[in-house]
């Protein structure tokens, strides 16, 4: 067999496993970047502390927020507000597409799903911006 043959055999399962390694690789990387980032902080307080300057505050709020788990982290109702509206145009999208390609099939439910969740977002959007008028957002 030649190198052509082989490869014409060999394609259809590189293509699959190709695609399904990319979020990996990227999910790997992320967890790699956030790691070194934790590790030149901790390396600067310890240096701070080593040499007896004070530690600025700024540094103390990266740490907290660093080793602060992602679901203790809430959710502003700007952040709600954002991500109801991209749910709700992913959905419509979805759903025009399907209905658009195959219009007698089912497929186009499919985008009902983020559709509803975005306008699950949005009412919690507003109910929370209704709780905390005064509240001002922590992070812009």
């Amino acid at each position: 067999m030649d190198f052509g043959t082989t490869l014409k055999h060999i394609a259809p399962f590189l293509i699959p496993i190709l695609a399904l390694s990319i979020p990996i690789v990227a999910i790997i990387w992320s967890n790699r970047t956030r790691m070194h980032h934790a590790t030149l902080l901790h390396e600067t307080l310890r240096h701070l502390s080593e040499l007896g300057r004070p530690i600025p505050q700024s540094l103390l709020d990266q740490l907290n927020q660093l080793h602060t788990p992602k679901s203790a982290q809430s959710w502003t109702p700007q952040s709600s507000l954002r991500a109801g509206v991209i749910n709700i145009a992913v959905g419509a999208a979805l759903s025009l597409f399907f209905l658009v390609m195959q219009p007698d099939d089912w497929l186009w439910a499919i985008g009902i799903i983020p559709l509803f969740i975005g306008i699950g977002l949005l009412v919690i959007a507003q109910s929370d911006s209704k709780l905390k008028p005064h509240a001002a957002s922590p992070h812009a």
